[in-house]
């Protein structure tokens, strides 16, 4: 986002406009930002890697969306692990 870290592993800039990838935004992956082309340009094949994961998740049908079990009984995030393991 605007004014957060840059996604180039290493960089330390600060994003000063929202250039994000845009396969990521393509595959529908959370928007990743850079402070600039040229540190896009230059962490590029490194970053990639993601996409690919993302198309081999995509096309083995796992998701990143949460579902609701088919009992229907869901328990909140934050349960203790004895709630979570007792249902």
């Amino acid at each position: 986002t605007t004014g957060g870290a840059c996604a180039s592993p290493g960089c330390t800039s600060v994003t000063s406009k929202r250039l994000a990838c845009p396969k990521c935004m393509q595959l529908g992956l959370p928007p990743v930002y850079f402070c600039g082309q040229a540190c896009f340009k230059k962490n590029y094949n490194q970053h990639k890697t993601i996409h690919t994961i993302a198309k081999q998740m995509s096309a083995t049908g796992i998701t990143s969306t949460r579902k609701t079990p088919p009992d229907g009984i869901i328990c909140p995030l934050d349960a203790s692990l004895e709630m979570k393991t007792s249902l």
